[in-house]
């Protein structure tokens, strides 16, 4: 029985990609309504004169914008381009290019996501890329180049990989949590050598171009690190921020600023570090995804800087594991996945002001499912077997056992 045509429309990835094309043109017309609408990428746009009169980039500014600064230098060096034109320019142009470094990297997972299953990947971040595209925010540039780097693992370009890597870490420092599949890559001694070039180059670049020279760039990059202390510091009991695991667990619980989040960041390290001991799955692409997915999950769970926007980075993670590596819809993984989508909008207006107010948002609540979707995927990523078939058709089973599983494919 063939499926009802809504389902097929549905299904479809151009109707998808029309519609996040709407998303687009919606938060364009939504972030022009009102001055206080785009500060955030009034922040971005000015750093590069702040950069080149060799002012400092970590100063308050609120002549200009509300908030400081808090990326590397580099990215000033970066924005250059957009900051040389009109506002309303610029700020287009950002938007659409994040947009389309997003949809170049689904595109460019079209190997592991062809189909339907392009369209369902789509769907499940859409909600997330739409509040990003409202905030501005770069997290939607991270969280394509985190796709874009495992693309390149796949497909053994060594130096693209280094070259995302490093970007990432002197842009916005865990924009570089792409560097744990560096142990899937092929090539890498190249990946390294490439690695250290691309980064003597571009932490120096903004000297070139900034009136002090190196003195002054140095004393840019101790006062990017002085302002994410401080952040920190500010973000504990945020209402807008830490909204992660670390912060719900704060939250909730009631802890003290005298407790230290590394008691749950470092097990929480070790736990993603541990599925790379399992060299033998290596050459399954399953293995490879499902370690991606909970990469992407950690960045935005264990960081206190997390916001409702950041979560782009978390939902491509939940995202590609439930549109290709789930095992046949189990009532687990289907109350998991559910909760993850209904707390996407948990910023949005379809929720009721005191659900979203008086609840999930002074508890981060947000990132309850997103969490437990996070151990469910250590889990598998430790207890099972996922063969080493590169050729995309995975069918993983429990450590020890004969039976495979048909529903895990690519």
């Amino acid at each position: 029985m063939s499926r009802p045509k809504f389902i097929r429309l549905l299904s479809d990835p151009r109707f998808t990609l029309a519609v996040w094309g709407v998303l687009l043109v919606l938060a364009c017309l939504r972030v022009f309504h009102g001055s206080d609408a785009i500060n955030n990428y009034l922040i971005f746009e000015r750093s590069w004169d702040h950069l080149i009169s060799g002012t400092d980039l970590y100063a308050y500014y609120p002549e200009e914008y509300h908030d400081h600064f808090l990326y590397g230098p580099l990215f000033a060096v970066l924005i250059a381009p957009l900051s040389l034109l009109p506002t309303w320019l610029g700020m287009w142009l950002w938007l659409t290019c994040g947009m389309g470094l997003m949809l170049l990297a689904v595109y460019a997972l079209r190997d592991r996501l062809s189909g339907t299953k392009t369209a369902v990947f789509m769907w499940i971040v859409a909600n997330e890329v739409y509040l990003a595209l409202l905030m501005q925010q770069y997290n939607l540039y991270v969280a394509a180049l985190l796709l874009l780097a495992f693309v390149c693992v796949e497909k053994d370009l060594p130096g693209l990989f280094a070259l995302i890597i490093v970007v990432g870490l002197l842009t916005k420092i865990y924009g570089a949590m792409g560097i744990l599949l560096f142990p899937f890559l092929n090539r890498k001694k190249e990946a390294v050598i490439l690695g250290l070039t691309f980064f003597v180059v571009l932490i120096l670049l903004p000297a070139l171009l900034t009136k002090g020279g190196w003195t002054h760039l140095e004393s840019l990059y101790r006062s990017w690190f002085e302002t994410l202390v401080s952040k920190n510091g500010d973000n504990l009991y945020a209402g807008q921020q830490n909204l992660g695991l670390l912060g719900m667990v704060r939250k909730t619980l009631g802890l003290p600023p005298s407790f230290s989040d590394l008691y749950l960041m470092i097990p929480g390290g070790i736990l993603l570090l541990l599925p790379l001991v399992r060299r033998a799955q290596y050459g399954s692409v399953a293995f490879r995804s499902l370690y991606l997915s909970s990469i992407a999950l950690f960045t935005v769970l264990f960081c206190t800087g997390t916001e409702s926007n950041t979560y782009i980075i978390g939902y491509i993670g939940i995202a590609l594991w439930f549109a290709a590596y789930r095992t046949g819809g189990s009532l687990a993984e289907q109350i998991l996945f559910w909760g993850a989508l209904f707390f996407s909008f948990s910023t949005s207006d379809l929720l009721p002001h005191a659900l979203r107010y008086d609840i999930i948002q002074p508890y981060a609540l947000k990132a309850l499912f997103p969490s437990l979707i996070w151990f469910y995927l250590i889990y598998r990523l430790l207890t099972y077997d996922f063969g080493s078939d590169t050729a995309g058709v995975q069918t993983p089973s429990r450590v020890g056992e004969v039976r495979r599983d048909a529903h895990y494919a690519a």
